[in-house]
């Protein structure tokens, strides 16, 4: 999970989109990692817009709906596309700001792709860059992860992402799930 970035180091953010499948934290929650580190505020109000999808888990839904984030500049909208996972899998994420936006999406691999210009939450993804794309097939996310982590353990090498972030993530999608039950 990617640490926030600060506020004054992006653009003003302006609207956010989540399209996921199979419940909000069994896939939806990497979503909302990016999108907590991008908009760092909280939840203000939400409406759900759908029934409850039990594609993944009864216990954990997939639900659509309207979010609304604090954030420095103003209130910032998400919108929350979830799909039954037993038709259809998708997973795109969608941060427009200012000047630019973010996407990923998961399309036989994540792509990330930007044209913000400014340092983007992406450690795991350091050669992401303005007007650039960042193809992860194969799959070299987990494999940073892991190979950090075990150079964590092994040698006292710093975190690239500490266990707050996560738990601050799991944290949000409570909010959210709150919000549009």
């Amino acid at each position: 999970m990617c640490p926030r970035v600060a506020p004054s180091a992006r653009r003003k953010p302006i609207s956010a989109r989540l399209r996921y499948t199979r419940g909000l934290r069994h896939n939806g929650v990497h979503g909302f990692d990016l999108i907590s580190a991008c908009l760092p505020g909280n939840v203000v109000r939400g409406e759900r817009v759908n029934g409850r999808i039990a594609d993944f888990s009864a216990d954990d839904p997939t639900v659509s709906g309207l979010v609304v984030l604090s954030a420095a500049g103003g209130d910032v909208p998400l919108w929350i596309d979830g799909v039954d996972g037993r038709t259809l899998t998708v997973f795109e994420v969608e941060i427009l700001f200012e000047k630019g936006r973010l996407v990923a999406e998961d399309c036989d691999g994540v792509t990330l792709r930007t044209d913000v210009a400014a340092p983007l939450p992406a450690p795991f993804a350091p050669e992401l860059r303005p007007g650039s794309v960042y193809r992860d097939r194969p799959a070299r996310l987990m494999t940073f992860a892991w190979r950090n982590l075990g150079n964590h353990l092994e040698r006292g090498a710093d975190l690239v992402c500490s266990g707050r972030e996560a738990v601050r993530t799991l944290a949000f999608v409570d909010e959210v799930m709150r919000c549009l039950a």
